[in-house]
């Protein structure tokens, strides 16, 4: 388990990903906290050992590495002790677009409709 923050610190959008994928929220330009991050990595932790994380010092420890790690690459900035700011792009939320409104004038009337249905 030593080698678990080393893994996210090499590949962070993995680890990314896989927090998304476990309901995590992972957005862009959004906060990422602490303890989502260090739950997330017990989660990884038995994902990949099959093994339940009993004792979570040792991945706080682990988290805490891994933060640093992904701070220093630039994907995570420091906003708070137990908070971050995301910097990955890949995890943009695309915004809907919003349909501009039909003039009344194409917009279809009750007598078209009926028309069109004979």
């Amino acid at each position: 388990m030593q080698n678990i923050a080393e893994e996210i610190i090499s590949n962070p959008l993995a680890f990314l990903h896989f927090m998304q994928d476990n309901k995590y929220p992972v957005i862009h330009d959004s906060n990422l906290f602490f303890r989502d991050i260090e739950f997330a990595i017990a989660k990884w932790i038995t994902a990949k050992t099959g093994k339940t994380v009993e004792y979570f010092g040792s991945v706080e420890k682990m988290a805490r590495e891994a933060c640093a790690g992904m701070e220093r690459a630039g994907i995570l900035k420091s906003v708070s002790r137990n908070a971050y700011l995301l910097n990955a792009k890949e995890f943009i939320i695309q915004r809907p677009v919003k349909e501009e409104p039909k003039p009344a004038s194409l917009q279809p009337t009750a007598a078209t409709a009926a028309e069109a249905a004979a």
